[in-house]
């Protein structure tokens, strides 16, 4: 929200610019007339300042508003983080949406109305079972509940993460006995929430590249991921049973319908696209959170060269560009290539 103060306006060769200084920047407004431009809202440098355009309509033939936003760099790299966010919820909504279309379709082929009904119900969210204690932690995943008077500088680190991610509850820390494994989890649960560290990355990181595996894990459990992964969960296993039962249900009539049959046969691996394009986004949006919630942007990047490096021995561009073809589309997690070049566009 811009603070106005003393708006003034001055005449400009193709209309008036009001220019509206605030706290954070300056926003001028320009009526233009003339046709639309076929250039996209973009970023432009100028001078100190960097100015955010697009063109507004004003519901007359031939004229237009012409917005520019002027702020400093910082600034605009937490504008252009949240919209990265922003956009990675719409894609995440469209997933889910796009999940529960083709569930409902495939009920409807297989029972009409009251099948589409049935299907839907059907692919709704299990009750969380999972609680979260140090008991079940070692019997389950064989991880130990970290001691914050052993590693206070550690703890000191999560819990500024959790304040700066308005966290109610802090989550426990985990550690899994294993020098040569380089991991992190977490967890979400009733009532606890936790997050698993393996030996290995705690003693091949620096604090802050520790700092910020532990911002990315955060920012899952900000985001309530493992609620949307469970209900994605649900839904691709709800597909998968409902196509099944049409396909069985009507066999005999799909002779004279084979583009029906072959939607019941392709509707599961549309949805396990779906799914992994989900789990693509939510972790992009981990990353861009992630970076709201450190002091030292670049740690979280070398914390991922670092996990590269380990699991593949291979070093990183960090302005990679994206992977091309099927093999992103099959992906659960974007490329470490992908979320360095997305972090070092954001970071810096």
């Amino acid at each position: 929200m811009f603070h106005l103060a003393n708006p003034y306006a001055e005449p400009s060769r193709d209309g008036w610019a009001f220019a509206l200084p605030s706290a954070q920047g300056l926003v001028t407004l320009t009526l233009v007339s003339g046709t639309r431009s076929s250039h996209p809202p973009h970023n432009a440098h100028c001078g100190i300042s960097i100015a955010v355009e697009t063109e507004l309509p004003t519901g007359r033939p031939n004229e237009r508003l012409l917005l520019r936003i002027y702020t400093s760099e910082r600034d605009v790299s937490h504008i252009q983080r949240y919209a990265h966010r922003e956009l990675n919820g719409r894609r995440s909504g469209l997933a889910i949406a796009g999940m529960l279309l083709l569930l409902a379709v495939c009920g409807w082929i297989a029972d009409g109305e009251e099948g589409a009904r049935r299907a839907v119900a059907f692919g709704g969210l299990k009750p969380d079972d999972l609680v979260i204690s140090p008991d079940m932690m070692a019997r389950r995943f064989g991880a130990k509940l970290l001691n914050p008077a052993k590693m206070p500088s550690l703890f000191a680190r999560l819990h500024d993460i959790c304040r700066r991610a308005r966290l109610a509850r802090w989550p426990d820390l985990y550690y899994l006995p294993a020098l040569n494994s380089m991991n992190a989890y977490a967890l979400s649960g009733h009532p606890r929430s936790a997050i698993v560290l393996t030996d290995g990355l705690l003693h091949r990181m620096t604090e802050d590249e520790v700092a910020g595996i532990l911002a990315h894990e955060v920012a899952h459990i900000s985001n309530n991921d493992r609620f949307a992964m469970d209900w994605a969960t649900s839904l691709q296993r709800a597909v998968a049973v409902t196509a099944l039962a049409g396909l069985a249900a009507r066999r005999s009539e799909w002779g004279g319908n084979k583009a029906l049959a072959a939607f019941l046969l392709s509707a599961p691996s549309i949805a396990q696209l779906l799914y992994l394009a989900l789990s693509r986004s939510r972790e992009l949006d981990a990353d861009a959170r992630a970076l709201d919630l450190i002091d030292c942007p670049h740690a979280l990047v070398a914390a991922l060269n670092k996990l590269e490096h380990f699991h593949t021995n291979a070093q990183l561009i960090p302005m990679q560009a994206f992977e091309d073809g099927i093999a992103r589309l099959l992906r659960s997690h974007p490329t470490t290539y992908e979320r360095v070049g997305f972090l070092t566009q954001l970071a810096y």
